[in-house]
């Protein structure tokens, strides 16, 4: 089961639960081999990260004393273990000694928490032919783990078609139509040695737009500190990798950045992790550098939660990309998929917004502004960005909240009052709602008594009434409008079906008294939502019983089975009591 807890865009903190233990994503599994033991269980556990082995390792090497203890006593963890079938022995060797069939069989023997079939790992080099017949063989060969049986283990579905897109899109297809409980994107390592982001970007968006939303998704192979921003930001939740340890195998010492040293020429630490408050630089071994690459790619994964929280994530990754050029020209790569991106992008962030360059115009945030002002026509513009905004907009997000070098002094004028009058505070509102909506509500204003109270601290708009009625408020930390239930219900036909969510029978009476609307009850949600816009609440009836703001995409609220979809802020019965 996953929820999500937190979001920017398509990246999640989750909570996976995984046989009554929770990982929270975005996390990375470590790869622990017990017959090289770099890192010790215990240590990985003090990182709160869970752990990847190979079961086709321990098939070979321990297979009797790892089926009698079972793995987590075998290992000595009691957090949540994953195991490889042998896939990328398989690649690299060319053959292993077992079937699916038997690593299916031994993986649920051994009592691992998450398995994964005996998948066909696609290089770079394989020509189109020779891929099909690959993809379509893990295809089969995952359809053989449902006639098998899945028991207590969670399983996943691994992607596989390597640079033939429309190969990782059909097999994406396939697997997505089985019930894993989780997706693996596979044959990224070669791309990843290699320097080739821009492969890894179109295989996981290819991906991405073919697999349920309600399900996490790993990158078969990833460590590198570098890639993980990035690769959230593209709604990766899990990673796996031996990095750690293979780069301190080559004296790599790793940073944040995903910059490295080689700690040969090191003059000092250049942290303050555990490891290098404990050692010199001349005092580290093999073991020391492995555990310190393993403290930075726990803090990055920290860092990119956080950004995550603070809706920051696209200027993390903005710095992130600028470690390498390859990062670069795989950031470039997003622009091929605005349509899909565009969906996850949120309606507001209540936080200033950082335009640094060019490349900023990748970020679906300026983009769909400046598409969306368009619909408000107005004699008085101002200059932001690139683009002439109706001066109407002028404290709406993300116009008033944006960053950007060529910013003056003059740019901050205007800010917070507006205007003195209370026409042109109206004709504001519904510039603002134009904008918001697509809907102009104009003739319905005709009909109404309309005042507005200012603020009193800054003179800005804040609410707009009909009458005694409250219409809606102007939210201080985004300049949108914030619409009452009681302008929902004047506005109704304006909207026809957009912006609507429909609930079930059994969430009717809950939502009238004020109650969140989950996931599991909705039965229909309007295309045109986005994250944090404001919406109406509906029954099967087409009744309106609510509103609030939408915690989830269309497809999310349709897919989901935990979680608030929209989280109720005006409702029917405390309508009818005022």
């Amino acid at each position: 089961m996953f929820e999500i807890k937190e979001r920017e865009g398509l990246a999640r903190i989750g909570k996976f639960k995984v046989r009554g233990k929770v990982l929270e994503t975005p996390t990375i599994f470590v790869v622990y081999n017990p017959n090289i033991p770099t890192i010790k269980p215990a240590e990985i556990k003090k990182l709160g990260l869970p752990i990847i082995t190979s079961s086709y390792i321990l098939w070979k090497t321990k297979r009797d004393e790892v089926i009698k203890m079972g793995l987590h006593n075998f290992l000595g963890f009691d957090g949540v273990i994953m195991t490889d079938s042998g896939a990328f022995q398989a690649y690299q060797y060319k053959d292993v000694e077992l079937t699916n069939e038997s690593a299916i069989d031994f993986q649920k023997k051994i009592n691992t928490d998450i398995g994964v079939i005996l998948d066909l790992i696609v290089g770079l080099g394989e020509n189109k032919q020779k891929a099909k017949e690959m993809v379509d063989e893990t295809i089969r060969r995952a359809r053989k783990l449902f006639t098998l049986g899945k028991d207590s283990t969670l399983w996943a579905g691994p992607i596989q078609g390597g640079k033939h897109m429309d190969l990782v899109a059909y097999c994406a297809r396939k697997m997505a139509e089985m019930d894993f409980d989780l997706y693996c994107i596979g044959s990224v390592v070669p791309a990843l040695d290699n320097y080739w982001f821009d492969i890894v970007v179109n295989q996981i968006l290819t991906a991405k737009q073919q697999l349920p939303l309600s399900k996490p998704v790993h990158l078969f192979g990833a460590g590198h500190p570098l890639i993980f921003s990035l690769a959230v930001l593209l709604g990766i939740d899990l990673f796996d990798s031996a990095y750690y340890a293979l780069a301190a195998k080559r004296g790599k010492y790793l940073l944040q950045t995903g910059h490295s040293f080689n700690i040969n020429e090191m003059r000092d630490v250049a942290c303050t992790c555990p490891v290098c408050t404990s050692y010199s630089i001349r005092e580290f071994t093999e073991r020391e550098l492995a555990l310190h690459n393993l403290h930075v790619i726990a803090e990055e994964l920290k860092t990119i939660k956080q950004a995550i929280y603070e809706k920051r994530l696209w200027e993390l990754v903005e710095q992130r990309i600028r470690s390498h050029p390859s990062m670069i020209k795989a950031y470039l790569e997003l622009r091929k998929y605005k349509k899909f991106l565009d969906k996850f992008e949120p309606a507001s962030r209540l936080k200033g917004t950082f335009y640094f360059d060019d490349l900023s115009m990748t970020r679906p945030t300026f983009r769909l502004a400046a598409r969306k002002a368009r619909r408000v026509k107005s004699k008085r513009t101002f200059r932001w960005l690139k683009y002439n905004i109706p001066h109407e907009l002028r404290c709406t997000y993300p116009f008033a909240q944006t960053v950007f070098p060529e910013m003056t002094s003059e740019s901050w004028e205007d800010e917070g009052k507006v205007t003195d009058s209370e026409e042109e505070a109206i004709e504001i509102v519904r510039a603002v709602i134009i904008y918001q909506y697509g809907i102009d509500v104009a003739p319905i204003f005709k009909t109404m008594n309309l005042h507005v109270e200012f603020s009193k601290a800054s003179g800005a708009i804040r609410r707009i009434y009909d009458g005694d009625k409250l219409l809606g408020t102007m939210r201080a930390q985004d300049g949108l409008f914030v619409p009452t239930l009681y302008f929902f219900m004047r506005a109704e036909r304006l909207f026809g079906e957009d912006y609507v969510v429909v609930v079930d029978e059994e969430a009717e009476s809950f939502v009238k008294e004020g109650k969140n609307v989950f996931a599991k009850f909705v039965v229909k949600s309007s295309g045109k939502i986005r994250v944090g816009d404001e919406v109406m609440v509906k029954t099967t009836e087409n009744e309106l019983i609510g509103c609030g703001t939408a915690l989830m995409t269309p497809d999310e609220m349709m897919e989901f089975e935990r979680g608030v979809a929209v989280n109720i802020r005006d409702y029917l019965h405390k309508y009818r009591a005022s």
